[in-house]
């Protein structure tokens, strides 16, 4: 049984929804929100490829493998400090020795120029943590 503890929308917004459907708005939205998340994980992809990472697009996040010997929380907790939110890959593994470093980088916000310094200053934290 499946319950709803929230009263059902007022008939406008039903109504407008409706519309909004029917009339091909979600659809052009949808369309032109896959033409921008394309161009961003394209863009952070580049940048990444640029300083010389392994990275791939995995739905609206980038995963970026980190190069042997890099620990992908030290590096997310210091990111973190600097406005930046990857998620550590390592975060999902349970046991074992052979767990994978890698940051999952979200895209849904990226922008070009912030972008570029984002992957800089990512680079830079990986090649301290790596120097250590």
């Amino acid at each position: 049984m499946v319950a709803s503890l929230a009263p059902a929308p007022d008939p406008a917004v039903q109504l407008a929804t409706q519309r909004f459907l029917h009339e091909g708005h979600f659809l052009r939205h949808l369309r032109k929100m896959k033409r921008t998340y394309s161009a961003r994980s394209s863009a952070l992809l580049s940048h990444l490829n640029t300083l010389g990472y392994c990275a791939r697009v995995n739905g609206l996040s980038v995963l970026l493998n980190l190069p042997d010997g890099a620990q992908d929380i030290p590096i997310a907790r210091e990111a973190w400090q600097h406005g930046l939110a990857p998620s550590p890959l390592s975060a999902w593994y349970t046991g074992g020795d052979a767990t994978p470093a890698g940051l999952l980088l979200g895209i849904a916000d990226a922008q070009n120029e912030r972008t570029y310094q984002a992957c800089e200053r990512l680079d830079q934290l990986i090649r301290k943590q790596l120097a250590r």
